[in-house]
Parts: structure tokens; C-alpha cells; sequence
């Protein structure tokens, strides 16, 4: 979409509001999507995951262009013909636990399940996510940010331990931030077990996949997850579904 585009949509959105979900998409996208608009910092196909990004959230919500309608809201007028990609992996492995506190950052994104993430074990967020848990962490609720390698050909996430958690879960992530990346993420790209610092991961008979029997290269549709930051014992694999 462009401004003029966003800027309706907004206004058929805001039918719907007070609603937590439609508060954290009507943020997102005004907060998030809009200000990379105006400032044209996205190229095309990053307009087109975030708008089909929109979609898929507006189709689990399932709400209208009215409030008469059970239809998914099919305003957006560019006929996009594009699903969510493929996401991969940006880091050779990640910790279990997610961090301890907010950044302030998080802190102002609207919709964050900040009671449900912070200091808990990957395994334990994951049990939250999926469509049959009460109260859980909907694919909507946790933003991944993601970016594109012109070398790879590939969308990688910068959110790493995130995004492993909806897959664990079995959930494909509905709440996607596509930008640019910056020179740090495509650099951690070039990363190889074994070399330049890296060392090598030992695994239990019961978790060898493919990454134990070649070195772990990016990007890649697995990641290692262990203990703590000096650990390369690997205790689970994400893998993408």
C-alpha cells in the first residue's frame, strides 16, 4: 500500500477498535509500516510481505469491511497474489531463555505478551502458542522482524529465539516487521560452525538431524538451542514448519 492507501485502510480499521488484536495490527501499522512508507525506506517486495502480512492477520481475526460482514476485510486494493514466504534463520543457534526484562522498545509495542514471554524457557513459551490454549500467545501477538538477503535469496528474521518459538509451536507468525536489514545481520550470515570462532556443536544420539552430521551454515531452516550464551551443547532444534 502506499500513503494514500494506508491512510483509508486506517480508517475502515478503526471500526473496529476497541479490540486488543485490531489495536496492535491499527498500531503496527500506523506506528511501524506507515512511517517506513513515507520516509520510502522499503523497496517493493518488502510492500508486499508487509501487505500480505495484513491479510493473513485480518483473516484470522475474521472481520469485515463492515460490521455487518463475517468476511475478511478485502479493502487493500493491490491485488497481491503473494502468500507470507518462507522464513529462515539469521544466527547458528540461540539461548532457551528469553531475556529478563523488556528493551524499551518492546515496552511501547501495543499488544506484547510481555507476561507471558519474559524470563520464561523457550519450551515453556511455545506450550503457550497454538490455537487450543486458553489464554495462550496467538501468531499475531509476537512481532518478528525480518529482511531480505539479496545474496541468499531468502527472508531471514532478526528475531531469532522468537520466531524458533512459533516453530516449536507448530504456528507460522502472522505478526511480521519486514525492514532493511542492517550490516551486522547480513555479516552473521557468513557464519559457519566450526570456523572463525565458532565452535562446534555436540549433540545427544536422539537430536543428530542433518546439522549433526555437516557444519551448521546460514541461512538456514533449523537452529540449534542451548543453554547459555557459552554453551554449544545442544538441547533442542527449531525447525521451520
Amino acid at each position: 500500500m502506499n500513503v494514500d492507501q494506508i491512510s483509508k485502510f486506517l480508517e475502515v480499521l478503526k471500526k473496529f477498535k476497541p479490540n486488543e488484536k485490531v489495536d496492535a495490527l491499527y498500531d503496527d501499522v500506523l506506528n511501524v509500516y506507515l512511517p517506513k512508507i513515507k520516509a520510502n525506506e522499503l523497496p517493493e517486495r518488502y510492500i508486499i510481505v508487509w501487505d500480505a502480512s495484513i491479510i493473513a492477520r485480518l483473516r484470522a481475526l475474521k472481520l469485515g469491511a463492515d460490521k455487518q460482514s463475517n468476511e475478511p476485510i478485502a479493502w487493500i486494493p493491490k491485488p497481491l497474489g503473494a502468500e507470507i514466504p518462507t522464513i529462515y534463520f539469521g544466527q547458528l543457534r540461540i539461548t532457551k531463555d528469553f531475556q529478563g526484562s523488556l528493551t524499551v522498545n518492546q515496552q511501547a509495542i501495543t499488544g506484547f505478551p510481555e507476561a507471558k514471554l519474559v524470563g520464561r524457557p523457550i519450551e515453556v513459551v511455545a506450550a503457550m502458542m497454538g490455537p487450543d490454549v486458553d489464554d495462550g500467545i496467538g501468531p499475531d501477538e509476537v512481532p518478528i522482524q525480518i529482511f531480505w538477503s539479496d545474496e541468499d535469496k531468502r527472508w531471514i528474521t532478526a528475531n531469532n529465539r522468537g520466531y524458533a518459538a512459533h516453530c516449536l509451536a507448530g504456528q507460522k507468525p502472522l505478526r511480521l516487521w519486514p525492514r532493511v536489514a542492517d550490516k551486522m545481520e547480513l555479516n552473521r550470515l557468513k557464519e559457519v560452525e566450526g570456523k572463525d570462532g565458532a565452535k562446534r556443536f555436540t549433540y545427544s544420539p536422539n537430536l543428530i538431524t542433518r546439522l549433526g552430521k555437516t557444519p551448521h551454515a546460514l541461512p538456514s531452516t533449523q537452529i540449534p538451542i542451548t543453554a547459555g550464551p557459552n554453551s554449544w551443547e545442544v538441547q533442542l532444534i527449531a525447525q521451520v514448519k
